[in-house]
């Protein structure tokens, strides 16, 4: 989170402060759901593989990557890809 604060030229606290006034969400989960976003779209329209994926959305680890998207989402990336076809929209 703070490389975003950096971004916004605002202290984590400070960011930390807003999401707490007008969010039901916490900073980091904002993000974490973003990046889960951005990463169900590549699995579904993209050949690239979940390692690359992790790669382009800043996660120098792919089991790291893989981690964050089981808990978020309860499925693995290749469960994930190869159920596609009966994701609700």
């Amino acid at each position: 989170m703070a490389d975003y604060a950096d971004l916004l030229f605002k202290s984590p606290k400070t960011i930390a402060n807003v999401f707490s006034k007008n969010s039901e969400y916490t900073p980091l989960e904002v993000i974490h759901n973003r990046v889960i976003l951005v990463a169900k779209r590549m699995l579904l329209y993209t050949d690239k593989s979940s390692k690359q994926i992790g790669l382009e959305l800043g996660y120098d680890d792919p089991a790291q990557f893989s981690k964050l998207f089981k808990k978020q989402t309860g499925t693995t990336t290749t469960e994930f890809k190869n159920n596609k076809a009966v994701i609700p929209q």
